[in-house]
């Protein structure tokens, strides 16, 4: 399945890290839930919500100045070949930090890895994990109006309608 990137300035990428960057990177630092990737709504359009896709933008943070190759990898895609994050500057110098936007369909579930130098590795902010049958271990993003239960099993779930009915 073909990937629709959607171009995004370094401007607009270094305001989303802003957060991350008055914090010195350290998520301690505040109690605001703040992750990577940013889902956000497709504007194909400038005021055209309409549209059937989100908006996910990955963000992977290295070293300044160190060589590097970023991707990501993930079920949005084709699982063979990763899809390149671009060099992120800021006034002509290196940021360290790599992104691509992407437009993804929205009420889905999907999972990802960057490919750091030909290295797999999970995306160090990004919380959600899901390990698969297979034993491996996968970062993963919903997208809007993703309904499936994802921690719960069927009859904890049911368990737990029963008792809001009987709470309500």
């Amino acid at each position: 399945m073909p990937v629709r990137i959607v171009e995004k300035t370094d401007q607009e990428i270094l305001n989303l890290c802003t957060k991350y960057l008055a914090r010195n990177g350290d998520p301690a630092a505040s109690a605001e839930s703040w992750r990577f990737p940013v889902i956000d709504v497709f504007r194909g359009s400038p005021f055209d919500e309409s549209d059937p896709d989100n908006e996910v933008i990955f963000i992977y943070k290295t070293p300044p100045g160190t060589p590097t190759q970023v991707g990501v990898l993930g079920s949005f895609a084709t699982l063979y070949e990763a899809v390149p994050l671009k060099p992120v500057q800021f006034l002509g110098e290196d940021t360290g930090y790599f992104s691509v936007s992407v437009a993804v369909p929205k009420g889905q579930m999907h999972i990802y890895q960057y490919v750091v130098n030909g290295q797999l590795a999970l995306d160090p902010i990004n919380p959600q994990r899901i390990v698969l049958d297979n034993g491996k271990t996968w970062s993963r993003f919903f997208t809007d109006s993703y309904l499936q239960p994802t921690v719960l099993e069927l009859w904890e779930l049911n368990l737990l309608y029963r008792l809001t009915e009987q709470i309500l």
